[in-house]
């Protein structure tokens, strides 16, 4: 069974770019423009790792990530983080919220513009 990535992301062309390759790389992929179509797309989609932009119109991706991290059925699913921000703002802004599930921390940061090696090696190592 081909295991499912949840893309969120509020740039069309990068949902497009990311949807391709990753389809192309046998992976089923669904892909929402926004946290909250994301959040209404987990229960039914079931993904097996999510890919999440951070900087977002009115709901950043760091609110997503802190409701899925407080959702017993969701806090397992390894989030790879995919912006423009570096590591290091990510990791202050991350480490103030709480989280009632491990692990507290996205499996992994890509930077944007996305090297598709990395992000391909990044899912691999995520699903094991």
């Amino acid at each position: 069974m081909k295991k499912k990535i949840l893309i969120i992301d509020d740039e069309p062309d990068v949902i497009t770019y990311l949807r391709t390759f990753l389809k192309d790389q046998g992976y089923n992929v669904c892909c929402a423009e926004d946290v909250e179509s994301g959040l209404q797309m987990i229960p039914a989609e079931k993904p097996d790792v999510i890919c999440l932009d951070i900087m977002m119109p009115e709901k950043s991706g760091i609110s997503f990530y802190d409701q899925i991290r407080k959702h017993i059925d969701y806090c397992h699913i390894p989030v790879v983080i995919i912006s423009g921000l570096n590591e290091d703002s990510m990791d202050s802004v991350l480490g103030a919220l709480e989280h009632t599930c491990q692990p507290s921390r996205p499996y992994r940061f890509v930077s944007k513009p996305v090297d598709l090696e990395q992000l391909l090696s990044t899912i691999r190592e995520a699903l094991g």
